[in-house]
């Protein structure tokens, strides 16, 4: 629900923002809206929006599991005596592996997004710094330093993937 409210704040003002302007909309969202903390809110809110369609995805992903496990539970196995029968048993085992193969690739692209959501959060962070003039000084110290920064992990992460790989 708040991630709605931050979605519709951000499309308001972008709206505002076209309609204040007497310049093409392309043109004024450019000079007038896109700067670097209204991508950060952009992708916060992707992001976001992203981890929760990855939780629904598990969720519908563990319910089928659940029941293709439960259809595979309930079989008697002293009744898989026949070729037809066992056939039919080994589509079922084959489908049962299947949903848990689906289910283990959606599990781990939802871990992934929680990988990037906390950079995302301090991002966020960082923003709200910018609000507060001492704390501002943290920011604008990153944002002068950051070509500096960039250069710097470039080498290391050069030599860290070396050292591990």
């Amino acid at each position: 629900l708040a991630l709605t409210y931050i979605l519709v704040s951000e499309v308001k003002e972008v709206i505002r923002v076209i309609q204040f302007s007497k310049e093409r909309w392309y043109k004024s969202l450019k000079n007038d809206y896109l700067s670097m903390w209204n991508i950060v809110d952009w992708i916060s809110i992707l992001v976001a929006y992203f981890v929760v369609v990855s939780w629904i995805r598990v969720y519908i992903s563990t319910a089928v599991v659940n029941e293709d496990f439960q259809r595979i539970a309930s079989i008697n196995l002293a009744s898989v005596n026949t070729t037809e029968a066992r056939g039919a048993y080994e589509g079922d085992i084959t489908i049962f592996f299947e949903s848990v193969e689906g289910m283990v690739e959606t599990e781990q692209l939802y871990r992934l997004s929680f990988m990037f959501y906390p950079m995302v959060v301090l991002l966020r962070l960082f923003k709200s710094f910018d609000a507060q003039p001492r704390l501002a000084v943290v920011t604008r110290t990153l944002v002068q330093a950051s070509s500096d920064m960039v250069h710097f992990f470039i080498i290391f992460f050069s030599c860290y993937f070396c050292l591990s790989i």
